[in-house]
């Protein structure tokens, strides 16, 4: 099979239209990987972002939850505190009679 000179001449045309194709294709990819990549980088900060949060929000449920037990804490000591304060001053309300005894037995 022989090659005439316009069969050349026909190729050279076709060879360019194929070197502009693969190129727009070659570029596409490029710009599809590009794409990707940063679309998957903004997924990783968006979830370091969410981890960041997340961590703040334990600590300051660690925070809030030491800081309501040592309320509870305080509470219970001013309790007790009052409490004896009160054990006091009920002692001294109630009347006192030695004829009567402390210790009265009712099971009787």
């Amino acid at each position: 099979m022989a090659v005439s000179p316009i069969d050349l001449q026909a190729n050279m045309g076709h060879l360019q239209d194929v070197a502009k194709q693969t190129q727009v294709r070659t570029e596409n990819l490029i710009n599809q990987h590009q794409f990707l990549d940063h679309q998957s980088e903004e997924a990783s900060n968006r979830h370091k972002d969410r981890l960041d949060s997340n961590k703040e929000s334990d600590e300051s449920r660690m925070q809030s939850a030491k800081e309501r037990e040592n309320s509870e804490k305080r509470d219970a000591q001013k309790r007790e505190h009052a409490g004896e304060n009160n054990d006091d001053d009920d002692a001294d309300e109630k009347p006192h009679d030695p004829s009567l005894g402390n210790n009265i037995d009712f099971t009787r």
